[in-house]
């Protein structure tokens, strides 16, 4: 059985898994705090036999954040767990120009295609699935992080009219400078496991974000999804396949709550 390693942040390591499940799938080892996260949903993919914690990723100067591998081989021999296949390495295999071509799950795409077992995806399907339909919270979910928003496509403040019909996700300091931004308040949540997270999206009828985290889940799910572009990293996000947008309206957003 494959052994995949990769370290986050939670987008990229969501779009590795497209590459992931071309190369058949196994076991994913990550830091503790992002495979707490991600394990009630991971470990319901097919593909995904479990999600272990990687000790070797220890944290710095006593925050949460991790040591990636990409400077280490694509081919990792760990003494405890053997070899593995270091998805950290995309970080040294894209270049600049990457950025401004590559659609994010293709980087991986790129860098395992020469191993064997490797078969090409398709990114219009998505790889990330839930087995039974969620509960509906709420018709519109929408995430806005401080970070990439060198276009401003989505006309944020068009939602203004919809506060009742929106759930906002994000950290506290996403809602801060969202409502700080835009003047409007709709209700807030965060979800303890990408699970609830993905859960909250599926049951929603429209996912709109800047590039995110959050955003990722919807890309990956395929979930009818708008995006606000950045030009400085565009297209890394998608949208790739149906249901995806990089453009907002009152047309879309009154289909989102009608009956």
């Amino acid at each position: 059985m494959r052994q995949f390693l990769h370290s986050g942040p939670l987008g990229d390591l969501l779009y590795s898994l497209c590459a992931v499940q071309a190369m058949g799938g196994g076991v994913l080892y990550t830091h503790k705090l992002l495979g707490d996260f991600l394990r009630p949903l991971l470990e319901r993919q097919a593909y995904i036999s479990e999600v272990r914690e990687f000790e070797e990723y220890l944290p710095r100067r006593g925050r949460q954040r991790t040591v990636r591998m990409s400077h280490e081989p694509l081919r990792l021999y760990s003494p405890k767990h053997g070899e593995l296949i270091n998805l950290d390495r995309f970080k040294q295999h894209r270049t600049k120009a990457d950025r401004a071509t590559f659609y994010s799950p293709a980087w991986y795409v790129d860098m395992l295609q020469g191993l064997s077992g490797y078969t090409m995806p398709d990114f219009t399907v998505p790889w990330i699935t839930l087995k039974t339909p969620p509960e509906p919270q709420a018709p519109i979910v929408i995430c806005c992080t401080p970070a990439y928003h060198d276009i401003e496509e989505l006309d944020w403040s068009l939602l203004a009219d919809y506060t009742d019909h929106i759930i906002f996700h994000g950290f506290p300091r996403d809602y801060a400078y969202f409502t700080g931004r835009y003047g409007f308040r709709p209700r807030w949540i965060t979800s303890p496991t990408a699970l609830d997270l993905a859960e909250l999206i599926a049951g929603s009828k429209l996912f709109i974000g800047n590039l995110s985290g959050s955003y990722a889940v919807a890309e990956c799910m395929k979930h009818p999804r708008a995006l606000e572009v950045c030009a400085a990293i565009a297209p890394l996000g998608g949208p790739v396949g149906p249901d995806g947008t990089t453009t907002l309206t009152r047309g879309v957003l009154d289909a989102c709550i009608s009956a």
